[in-house]
């Protein structure tokens, strides 16, 4: 049986990071979502095992750390 997994487009979290900080930099925005994927196993037996997923509520959250710096 195939689930489907429904997870957030980086390109909409990128435009909520921004619109929390729009003083961040390009770099500032790739590292706040490395920093927040998740790496999950889908059980799959086919080579396929991994998925990544941006944990968009730590992306967010990140994002409002960089205001109080």
């Amino acid at each position: 049986m195939q689930r489907l997994i429904s997870t957030p487009s980086v390109g909409g979290v990128i435009k909520k990071i921004m619109a929390i900080n729009p003083d961040l930099t390009a770099q500032d925005m790739i590292e706040i979502i490395k920093m927040s994927v998740e790496r999950k196993n889908t059980g799959a037996s086919d080579g396929f095992s991994k998925l990544e997923v941006v944990n968009e509520a730590l992306a967010l959250d990140l994002a409002r750390e960089t205001l109080k710096q």
